[in-house]
């Protein structure tokens, strides 16, 4: 193993950590990408709050906007939004089924750890569960595209697959946004053991009964986020 990839492989065992970016940060350095070490750097102290002028957020724009391809590896489609954090890429925001057609592209990014998709519907989630998903992922954000699905009909299968999926154990945080929560899918909901572990299930502009929520806040008490 390289140099380089002993290194970056430290940063995604480590990803919240802040000393294997800086370390890697002194070797680019050494190797000739100071461009890269200066985004490194300025993104960490911008994450720590050390620093937030205007000047050094404008430097951090410049440097992506001339250097995203490169640092990814792949050509940026129009219709996908990278967030880097730290230095690294660690959120994707996409349509899922952009997500399903350049899965290996995506799933090969060792920093990415947040998924943002737009577009769920029944199908594309029942794909999306039966893909082998990379272990780095640890919050997944769907939003319903239900009016194509037929509202209720359509989200209630969705939760169900998502419940039953042994990968979302991995996941520190699901988010569901644009959901309609049926009894029967909040019954999946808290039966399901692989949301158990969950740290944090969050439910954005649903649209559920008081009993179908009481139901759930009463499972996950303050995990539930809505």
């Amino acid at each position: 193993m390289s140099d380089e990839l002993a290194l970056l492989a430290a940063i995604f065992s480590h990803p919240n950590e802040d000393t294997p970016r800086l370390v890697f940060a002194d070797w680019l350095d050494e190797n000739g990408q100071p461009e890269r070490a200066e985004f490194i750097r300025l993104q960490i102290k911008y994450h720590r709050g050390s620093d937030t002028n205007p000047q050094a957020h404008a430097r951090l724009l410049h440097l992506l906007s001339v250097h995203e391809r490169k640092w990814l590896g792949f050509e940026v489609e129009c219709d996908v939004e990278w967030h880097f954090r730290r230095g690294f890429p660690e959120q994707l925001t996409t349509h899922i089924r952009n997500l399903l057609e350049h899965w290996e592209r995506f799933a090969a990014v060792g920093s990415l750890r947040d998924l943002c998709v737009t577009g769920g519907r029944k199908r594309a989630v029942e794909a999306l569960v039966q893909m082998r998903w990379a272990p780095s992922w640890k919050r997944i954000i769907i939003h319903a595209d239900f009016a194509y699905d037929g509202g209720l009909v359509g989200c209630e299968p969705m939760i169900v697959s998502l419940a039953s999926c042994p990968r979302v154990a991995q996941l520190e945080e699901l988010n569901l946004t644009g959901f309609e929560v049926s009894p029967r899918a909040a019954q999946a909901i808290i039966t399901s053991e692989h949301l158990t572990p969950l740290a944090r299930l969050s439910f954005r502009s649903v649209v559920w009964s008081s009993e179908t929520r009481a139901i759930l806040s009463k499972h996950f008490g303050d995990r539930l986020r809505a």
